[in-house]
């Protein structure tokens, strides 16, 4: 068996083959950082949870995510 090193050149994430969708993402700061989708409904009201639906639907649209 051959060794291999691996040099990255960038930030490096290895996950657990989950799949994420663009709306769990953040950009902020030159970061980039997962949302809980689950967290985050859990602390909105029924009201910000029907803005945010809106908002995302809107992307979605324009075709942003």
């Amino acid at each position: 068996m051959a060794k291999l090193t691996l040099e990255t050149i960038t930030p490096l994430h290895i996950g657990g083959g989950n799949r994420y969708s663009g709306a769990e993402f953040v950009l902020k700061d030159n970061t980039l950082h997962r949302v809980s989708l689950d967290r985050l409904l859990r602390s909105l009201s029924a009201d910000q949870i029907e803005a945010l639906t809106d908002r995302l639907e809107g992307l979605m649209r324009v075709g942003f995510m």
